[in-house]
């Protein structure tokens, strides 16, 4: 459930940001209004987006290491947020997100990379051809952006 506590300002959310790396870690948004945020040139490493709210916020620029999840979380207008989001899919019917800046999956419990996840796929699935299937494709989609975007590169 989405908090109803204010949302947070831009100056409130500018100081959880080291100033002088541009990084933001460590950090729960969880349950978080951050409607309009400006993240632009921000680097996420080991943060948490469940449950927040990041209607009409700006990523152009921003970049994301290990360990940031995104978990029923609203991106409704976000503004250069790269990331792909399946739903609906799996023994959960839940969401998969793929980072592709980082090849990371964030999926239920799961957080690791796109090879982790299609390792983790193949052990829990092998025996439930509906879900392994519908993991699998999700999985060819990410390797597919991820290759297209590694030949737009070179």
């Amino acid at each position: 459930m989405y908090c109803d506590d204010d949302k947070l300002t831009q100056e409130e959310v500018d100081e959880m940001i080291d100033k002088n790396t541009g990084v933001c870690q460590y950090k729960d948004f969880d349950g978080e209004d951050l409607s309009g945020i400006d993240f632009s040139g921000i680097h996420f490493e080991n943060v948490r987006f469940v449950d927040t709210i990041l209607t009409d916020a700006i990523f152009t620029g921003a970049t994301f290491g290990e360990r940031v999840r995104f978990w029923d979380t609203i991106f409704e207008d976000a503004v250069d947020l790269d990331i792909i989001q399946i739903e609906g899919i799996g023994s959960r019917r839940g969401t998969t997100i793929y980072i592709p800046s980082s090849d990371s999956v964030c999926c239920g419990c799961f957080e690791g990379t796109l090879e982790e996840f299609e390792e983790a796929v193949q052990r829990k699935h092998k025996y439930s051809p509906q879900y392994h299937k519908e993991y699998s494709d999700a999985i060819a989609q990410f390797k597919a952006i991820r290759e297209e975007r590694k030949s737009n590169e070179g």
